[in-house]
């Protein structure tokens, strides 16, 4: 089903709305400055320098890394030697603190802007430990409750589940992911019926309308294999990760980028979802 089913509002491969969210913001508040992209080496990087260069034109600098390589030290160098003002990075976690971490050993200083699937505050500072410092003012974007909001109903429920079941890891980005994610399966389940096969299953998400922790709403139509459709920006300041302005929304094309003024809907008892 294409990753009918994940929490992700944005699987690589189906579009590209992170990188346009980050490259928009990156057009708003650096304007005229150098940008450059580091990327994975597959569809995930890919499709984010192309959604990047369509906001921002080409890159003035562009630099690669493969999962199964952690000598990043080259790549960043040739960023630096470049002089990358702005580095919009599609990363997954262990390479977003690489990165940052060889770019602070090499004196190279500039604002890093992180795809949110490897941005969460909580990983990047347990594997960076006392070097976490070098996290700070990183932008990144998000589409879900933020862990270190204690005060939102919907962390308060998924905590009290991890508590319970995995009180052994932390609670953090990947945690709440996971949860969501149970969230979505169990709606899309009761939408199939009692009887539930493939088919009911996928003309069930196809016909969409389930409500969730998102900040944004769901995309799921005919046609479309995306989850949520927006995120909103983060920044973190003084050791926290933080929300910062509104949410936005657009689609997999080159649909406009609206801000998304609805508040997020409150979880069920226990969040567990109801037929």
């Amino acid at each position: 089903m294409k990753q009918y089913l994940i929490g992700m509002y944005q699987p690589a491969g189906e579009g590209r709305p992170d990188p346009e969210f980050l490259a928009g913001y990156v057009k708003r508040e650096f304007p005229g400055a150098k940008v450059c992209h580091f990327g994975q080496n597959d569809d995930f990087g890919r499709d984010s320098l192309a959604g990047v260069e369509q906001v921002l034109g080409p890159v003035a600098a562009k630099q690669t890394y493969t999962t199964t390589n952690q000598q990043v030290g080259p790549a960043i160098g040739t960023l630096r030697a470049a002089g990358c003002q702005v580095v919009i990075s599609a990363t997954i976690p262990g390479f977003t603190a690489l990165a940052m971490g060889q770019a602070a050993g090499q004196g190279f200083k500039a604002q890093w802007v992180v795809s949110n699937v490897g941005a969460d505050y909580t990983t990047l500072s347990a594997q960076l430990g006392d070097k976490k410092v070098i996290l700070e003012g990183m932008i990144a974007d998000n589409y879900l409750p933020n862990v270190a909001d204690t005060a939102n109903p919907w962390i308060q429920e998924f905590t009290k589940i991890h508590q319970r079941y995995n009180a052994g890891n932390p609670v953090d980005g990947n945690a709440i992911y996971g949860y969501s994610m149970a969230y979505t399966f169990v709606q899309a389940m009761l939408a199939a019926g009692p009887d539930p096969t493939r088919g009911k299953l996928v003309e069930a998400v196809r016909k969409g309308g389930f409500r969730g922790p998102g900040l944004t709403p769901f995309r799921y139509a005919e046609g479309v294999h995306a989850g949520y459709s927006g995120v909103r920006l983060t920044k973190v300041s003084n050791g926290v990760q933080a929300y910062f302005g509104p949410a936005y929304t657009t689609d997999d094309g080159d649909g406009a980028v609206t801000e998304f003024a609805e508040p997020p809907t409150d979880p069920p008892a226990d969040a567990v979802p109801t037929p």
